[in-house]
C-alpha cells in the first residue's frame, strides 16, 4: 500500500464513520422526540409529587436535559464551520479535494434556487490549483484527513453529550414516574 492509497483509504474511513455518527444522532433525536405526544400527563405526573419543591426541581431537571440532549443532537447533524480553520497550517494548502466555497449563497437561497449563482472561480483557475505531483496529492490527501477527522471528533463530542443528558433525562423521568405512581 503507497502514502497516498493509505491517505485514500484514511479519508474514506472518517467520511463512514461521519456517516453513521449522523445515522445515529437521527435515531436519537426520534427517541427524543417521540415522547412530545405525552407532554400532558408528564405535567400531571410533577403536579402530584409532594414536596412541590421536589417536584419543580425534578420537572426542571428532566425537561433540561431533554432540551440540551435535543440541542446536542441537532448541532451534531448541522454543518460546521470551516474545518480547515482549525488545521495549523492551513494556509499552505489549497483544499482542491473538497473545494468548500467555490459558490457564494446567500439567505435567500434556502428558499429560492436562483440563476445568477455562479462558480467563484473558472476551470482553468480550478486546474492550475490541482496538485502537480505525488508529493502535493499526498499533502492535499492528508490535509483533507486532517479536516474530515476534525468533524468526526466534533460530531463524536456531541453524540456523546447528547446521549448522556439522554440516560439522565430517561433516568429522571423513571424517578418522576415513581414518585407520581407509589407517591412521595
Amino acid at each position: 500500500m503507497t502514502r497516498t492509497d493509505f491517505a485514500k483509504a484514511s479519508i474514506d474511513d472518517c467520511q463512514l464513520t461521519i456517516r453513521a455518527l449522523d445515522v445515529k444522532c437521527g435515531a436519537i433525536l426520534v427517541l427524543l422526540l417521540a415522547p412530545l405526544t405525552g407532554a400532558g400527563s408528564i405535567f400531571d405526573s410533577l403536579e402530584s409529587i409532594e414536596p412541590r419543591g421536589c417536584g419543580y426541581f425534578l420537572g426542571a431537571l428532566f425537561f433540561g436535559t431533554w432540551a440540551v440532549s435535543l440541542l446536542s443532537l441537532i448541532r451534531g447533524l448541522a454543518p460546521l464551520d470551516n474545518p480547515s480553520l482549525h488545521i495549523l497550517d492551513h494556509k499552505n494548502f489549497t483544499g482542491t479535494f473538497y473545494r468548500g466555497g467555490l459558490f457564494n449563497f446567500g439567505y435567500s437561497d434556502a428558499l429560492l434556487r436562483r440563476s445568477v449563482i455562479a462558480s467563484l472561480k473558472k476551470v482553468s483557475d480550478a486546474v492550475a490549483e490541482l496538485p502537480k505531483n505525488d508529493a502535493e496529492i499526498l499533502n492535499e490527501l492528508t490535509f483533507e484527513h486532517m479536516k474530515l477527522c476534525y468533524i468526526r471528533e466534533v460530531k463524536i463530542r456531541l453524540l456523546r453529550w447528547g446521549i448522556g443528558f439522554a440516560e439522565v433525562w430517561v433516568l429522571t423521568g423513571c424517578v418522576i414516574y415513581l414518585f407520581a405512581r407509589y407517591g412521595s
